[in-house]
């Protein structure tokens, strides 16, 4: 019976008495129903036994049925084995070598039994595949700290690697480890009563916690981060409760350990792939899961649509990734889609910080942080704000958005209206830039700025591409400027964009000049001989025609 000693107190001896006689005789009658033998009871517990484990189950379903009206409620537990009949009663096993899965029974929501080492973590049906490693110095780190949390982008895999190493874990620790699932909250204050809930906590957290040896896994904190501060009190508080977090930003509270979830090594994606999708690996694979920056959640969607698609095809159809890649039933409605997930990531953002996020889209490369500021107008405090909420990556001196992630940017950037004028300032900015590095590409830092241009080949590329459409004499500007970074470091490509720009006829020949120069440049070092002195005659020509401008113009 739950609360016996309560409900003593609360009906008197007699009343009482006659609580437990009805509560027996409901308990014998539904036994008996099904089979069932009386072997042992003391105060008000019983053991039985049945011939078979189904009607053990109804027998229970039955006798929480019919005293659902009254004020008995009772707990049963139901183990299934090949006990030892002696003339003294059952011999079996009582106690397990390892942690044990307990299933309840019916739909109601049940607070966690009382056992060591239970767990009401989740148990995810497809198999855990890579980061075996990760799981490992997860589990360590939470055996060295009391708060740890796993940040990362949406789709990066946070929620299953932190599972997998609060499983790890179970036995370990003497009251239990649970899974808190908090994405549905959006108001702070109601973590700890969510936490108390999952618990069956009735007289606060806190106090319910005390001192037992409990692991919280907090499975989506980014959307009421600021619980924070009460989540901490709750660990100083409670001596043995620790805490594994999952969130795209870290809480910021003293103690705190912070492990990036990053996505998923070549070989991981590949090997993932492969097993969702029952295929072999192979070169196709490969360049898919690159081309979805690895992400396990985008691959095992990819996965999913082998059964009507290629690997091959699904590659030609990644320009629309977002939307191709959907999961089937079942699964959250936030990992849905490519876009669900990372549109959850955005909708948690202030307003400066979306448009700054959408703003950066323009960059194809990354930038530097002199970049964001001249280009998006980006302050330094909403960019590291995006890059702990794990939106935006910072590695080597450079802001970066990964490919996913940047695709659903740039479609907040053509919804702001700000994606020409934004297009333009870029362009402007990358030709600044190959202006401010011409004269140092002759010069003793030369391997220093052809570094710095590599960088940007990216951002290059996109302004040129800009500018051909749009404004061909900022084009043939720089492409012109970067003459002997083409000559050192990919000639081929360096002549294509200038052949490009040099097919405009409205082009002042000033700016057409030196274009022509790094054109020849470019085709005599890829062994293009005659075409090279073609464009070293129409440079002359050129600068002819220009000088012949200025001087009409007068002094």
């Amino acid at each position: 019976m739950e609360e016996s000693t309560a409900l003593l107190h609360e009906l008197g001896p007699a009343g009482y008495a006659e609580a437990l006689a009805e509560h027996r005789r409901v308990l014998r009658e539904a036994v008996a129903g099904e089979g069932g033998v009386e072997v042992d009871t003391q105060g008000d517990a019983f053991f039985f036994v049945f011939p078979t484990a189904p009607g053990a189950v109804r027998a229970a379903a039955a006798a929480v049925e019919q005293l659902a009206a009254g004020m008995i409620r009772i707990r049963v537990g139901i183990h299934t084995g090949t006990p030892h009949v002696t003339d003294e009663g059952y011999v079996g096993m009582k106690d397990f070598a390892e942690p044990i899965w307990i299933y309840q029974l019916g739909r109601e929501t049940f607070p966690p039994l009382r056992t060591i080492s239970n767990t009401n973590l989740p148990r995810p049906a497809s198999s855990f595949v890579g980061r075996g490693h990760e799981v490992g110095e997860v589990a360590d780190r939470l055996r060295a700290a009391r708060l740890v949390t796993l940040t990362g982008p949406g789709g990066s895999g946070k929620t299953r690697l932190a599972i997998e190493a609060a499983s790890e874990l179970v036995p370990g620790f003497r009251n239990g480890v649970f899974w808190v699932g908090l994405a549905a909250l959006r108001d702070p204050g109601l973590v700890l009563p969510t936490i108390a809930h999952t618990l069956g906590a009735k007289n606060g957290t806190a106090e319910h916690i005390g001192d037992r040896e409990l692991l919280l896994l907090l499975d989506n904190l980014e959307q009421v981060i600021e619980s924070a501060p009460d989540l901490l009190a709750l660990v100083e508080t409670c001596p043995n409760l620790k805490l594994l977090v999952t969130s795209l930003e870290r809480m910021r509270v003293p103690g705190e350990v912070e492990h990036p979830v990053l996505p998923l090594a070549e070989a991981e994606a590949v090997e993932l792939f492969a097993a969702r999708s029952g295929l072999e690996p192979d070169e196709t694979v490969a360049v898919l899961c690159s081309r979805l920056d690895n992400l396990p959640l985008a691959v095992e969607l990819a996965a999913a649509h082998t059964s009507v698609l290629s690997p091959a095809q699904i590659v030609d159809r990644l320009a629309a990734r977002l939307d191709l890649l959907k999961a089937g039933r079942g699964v959250d409605p936030r990992q849905q889609t490519l876009r669900a997930t990372i549109e959850w990531s955005h909708d948690l953002l202030s307003a400066d910080e979306q448009r700054l996020f959408a703003r950066l889209a323009v960059f194809a490369g990354g930038c530097t942080l002199d970049g964001a500021e001249r280009v998006c107008d980006a302050e330094l405090d909403t960019l590291q704000a995006l890059v702990d909420k794990s939106l935006v990556r910072h590695t080597q001196e450079r802001f970066w958005l990964l490919e996913t992630i940047r695709e659903f940017a740039l479609e907040r950037l053509e919804d702001s209206g700000e994606a020409d004028p934004l297009r333009r300032r870029h362009a402007g900015y990358v030709l600044a830039l190959a202006e401010q590095a011409k004269p140092q590409l002759s010069g003793v830092n030369q391997a220093e700025w052809l570094e710095r241009l590599e960088a940007e080949r990216d951002n290059v590329r996109a302004a040129l591409a800009f500018g051909l459409e749009r404004e061909p004499a900022l084009a043939l500007r720089l492409a012109g400027a970067l003459g002997r970074f083409w000559w050192v470091r990919g000639p081929a490509e360096g002549l294509a964009w200038l052949e490009r720009g040099l097919e405009s006829t409205d082009v002042e020949p000033d700016v057409r000049a030196p274009a022509l120069a790094a054109a020849g440049e470019a085709a005599w070092f890829v062994g293009y001989a005659p075409r090279a002195l073609r464009f070293f005659e129409q440079v002359w020509r050129s600068t002819a025609r220009a000088a012949t401008k200025r001087a009409s113009r007068g002094p």
